[in-house]
């Protein structure tokens, strides 16, 4: 393998952990890439310090902050790399993993994305070994916080994780809503599920390899207090948002079979959702039922998917 790979690094005031995640693409021994950083308004002299030790570095500063989807966007459009490589600031890689992770595109034309094994650096236990559905319907990052013991071996899944993502530019192209990839209603949380599920829908196969590590800080960026449950460290306004995004993504990705089929399973995890916004929130019950703008957007973005494949076989 010898196509250019394009990384895309979005960064918000995480100078520190900015230079260990940029050291870390750099140093990799596959040498033919472009790096993106995406600076959403940084003011920690995060965009000086990549000026000063990564001066190939391409950069686009954004005077405000784009959040995910719309800064993902932003590096894409400007990338010219046969493969995107999508990462979070606060993850690093081996120095093989591009290696590792390339030739595994070879094994099946439809393989769209690929990951390979995230690890907890602080304790070493699995963050991430590709990400799955669950019966909610929800994403499962497959081995999440379990003892790292090689127990889960190279094969397909259904999608990767957002947070460590290379993605083929073909299926990204294949996938996109007239300009946008990730959806740039989506300002955090759920933008990997949401991608993932259109591919997934759209015929394309993800891949996962062991040999390829990287290792991820979760929750450094955008948790309150790392030592409770995801869901449980975001404030009430990304709750919001998370459940949003949710109901979204069922709409733009869910068939009507499955979405009858796992009714009790969703209103389960649902309930959990809102049980811990509400004490806290009550008047989201309102701002919910009043501010319909987004399920139109996501109706007219399942059209727009329907429209664009030309046929049903997203449906199935």
């Amino acid at each position: 393998m010898n196509g250019l790979v394009s990384f895309i690094v979005i960064n918000k005031d995480r100078k520190k952990i900015l230079k260990v995640c940029l050291n870390s693409i750099f140093n990799q021994t596959y040498k033919n890439i472009e790096v993106i950083l995406v600076d959403n308004a940084s003011n920690d002299e995060s965009v000086e310090m990549v000026k000063k030790y990564f001066p190939q570095t391409k950069i686009i500063q954004n005077s405000q902050n784009m959040m995910v989807s719309k800064s993902y966007n932003q590096g894409i459009i400007s990338s010219n790399g046969e493969y995107l490589f999508c990462i979070n600031n606060d993850v690093f890689l081996n120095n093989d993993y591009l290696e590792k992770v390339l030739p595994k595109f070879k094994i099946d034309r439809k393989i769209g994305s690929i990951s390979g094994k995230l690890l907890n650096p602080q304790t070493k236990k699995i963050d991430s070994t590709g990400q799955f559905l669950t019966l909610a319907r929800r994403a499962h990052e497959r081995g999440y916080k379990q003892k790292e013991r090689n127990q889960f071996e190279e094969g397909y899944v259904w999608g990767v994780s957002g947070a460590c993502a290379l993605y083929k530019k073909e299926m990204l192209f294949d996938i996109k809503m007239e300009q946008e990839y990730f959806d740039e209603d989506y300002q955090a949380y759920l933008e990997d599920l949401d991608l993932n599920w259109r591919a997934h829908n759209a015929g394309w196969n993800s891949y996962f390899t062991p040999y390829a590590i990287a290792y991820h800080h979760r929750g450094i960026t955008g948790w309150k207090r790392r030592k409770r449950l995801g869901y449980l460290n975001l404030s009430s306004e990304f709750k919001f948002q998370l459940i949003k995004n949710r109901y979204s993504t069922f709409i733009k990705n869910e068939n009507l079979a499955n979405f009858i089929k796992h009714i009790p399973f969703t209103i389960l995890y649902d309930i959990y959702l809102w049980i811990f916004l509400l004490p806290k929130k009550p008047h989201y019950v309102l701002e919910f039922i009043k501010d319909r703008r987004w399920i139109k957007k996501a109706v007219s973005k399942r059209t727009l998917i329907k429209k664009d494949k030309g046929d049903l076989r997203w449906l199935s």
